[in-house]
C-alpha cells in the first residue's frame, strides 16, 4: 500500500486499482474498525473505466491514529482527503462509500464542491445516532477504554455526531443514495429524506439489505452504481 505524509503531518495509506488514466473514483470505508480493504471488491467490475482510490482515513487501517475526539471531525477528515488528492494530482473525483465513508463524501460535496463530480452514498446520511444507540454506547464504553484510545476516540465521535442534514440542500452534483431496507440506522425513511433534500438525488432501496448492502447484495448494488456512473459519463 502506498503511504504519504500530508502537509498537515497526517500519515495516510491507500489502495489503488483500475486505470490511472481514467476518471478517478474515491471509495471510502465505514468507521470504527473498517479500512480500505473492505471496499476494493465493490469497484472491481469498473476497473477498465475508472481509477479507483481507496483511502484508509485517519484512525483506520495503517493511517495515522489519534487519541482525541476532536481529531476525528469531518472537517479534519475532509482536509486529509483534499491534501491527499492534491498530492496525487487529482483535482476532481467521483466520491462514494459506505456509512462513515458515505457521510464524508456528502460532507465534501457540501464544503468542497469544486472537488466532487458526483456522490454515491451507501447507508450514510448525516444524522445524529438514535437515543437507544447512544445509551448502548454509554453502557459499553468502559469495555474499550483500556489500551484502545484511538478506537475509543473514533467511537466517541460516532456517538456524539450532530445532524447536518440541512447542509445537504447545498449539494449541486449528481447523488445516488443507496439504503438497505433492514438497516435501523439509517432507516429507509432517513435515506429518503436525504435524497429528497439534495436536488435531483436518486434513492435506491436494497430489499433485505442491512447497513452494508454493498457486501450482502453486492451484485445489485454494483448494477445500480454502474447505471449511475454511466449516466454521468464515467
Amino acid at each position: 500500500m502506498p503511504e504519504l505524509t500530508l502537509p498537515n503531518g497526517v500519515r495516510l495509506h491507500w489502495r489503488e486499482a483500475g486505470d490511472p488514466a481514467k476518471p478517478p473514483v474515491v471509495w471510502i470505508h465505514g468507521g470504527s474498525i473498517e479500512d480500505s480493504s473492505s471496499m476494493v471488491a465493490d469497484l472491481e467490475p469498473f476497473a477498465a473505466r475508472i481509477r479507483a482510490l481507496f483511502p484508509d482515513t485517519r484512525g483506520h487501517g495503517l493511517s495515522e491514529r489519534f487519541e482525541r475526539v476532536e481529531d476525528y471531525t469531518y472537517p479534519k477528515k475532509a482536509e486529509d482527503v483534499r491534501l491527499w488528492l492534491d498530492a496525487l494530482g487529482v483535482e476532481r473525483a467521483v466520491f462514494g462509500g459506505a456509512s462513515m465513508g458515505a457521510a464524508l463524501s456528502l460532507w465534501l460535496a457540501v464544503h468542497a464542491p469544486q472537488r466532487v463530480r458526483a456522490v454515491v452514498s451507501i447507508s450514510g446520511p448525516p444524522y445524529a445516532p438514535a437515543p437507544e444507540d447512544i445509551a448502548w454506547w454509554k453502557q459499553h464504553r468502559p469495555l474499550v477504554e483500556a489500551g484502545l484510545a484511538s478506537l475509543l476516540a473514533l467511537l466517541d465521535e460516532t456517538y456524539s455526531r450532530t445532524e447536518w442534514l440541512a447542509d445537504c440542500a447545498r449539494v449541486r452534483c449528481p447523488v445516488l443514495v443507496i439504503a438497505g431496507s433492514a438497516d435501523h440506522f439509517p432507516t429507509v425513511a432517513m435515506s429518503r429524506r436525504v435524497a429528497e433534500t439534495i436536488p435531483g438525488a436518486r434513492l435506491h432501496v436494497v430489499e433485505g439489505g442491512g447497513h452494508f448492502p454493498n457486501r450482502s447484495h453486492r451484485t445489485e448494488v454494483q448494477a445500480v452504481v454502474d447505471t449511475f456512473l454511466a449516466g454521468i459519463g464515467v
